[in-house]
């Protein structure tokens, strides 16, 4: 998930530090709080990246919409 969130990040004409990538996939599962990733779109990313491979076979209703963007 961390080269996927990179690579994501790319294509929009981001670079994102791998560093806190990976921090801010230990953040939201809960698993280690190590590093704090400086920036609200990697958090955000990270989030996405999770929910998407947690709840792929959940109906995308207007409210999920909405909390993606």
């Amino acid at each position: 998930m961390v080269f996927e969130a990179i690579k994501t990040s790319g294509i929009e004409g981001e670079i994102i530090n791998k560093m806190d990538v990976i921090s801010s996939f230990r953040k939201n599962p809960g698993l280690l709080r190590s590093l704090e990733p400086k920036g609200q779109n990697v958090n955000g990313l990270s989030q996405m990246l999770i929910d998407v491979r947690s709840f792929y076979k959940e109906v995308l209703t207007e409210s999920k919409k909405l909390v993606m963007k």
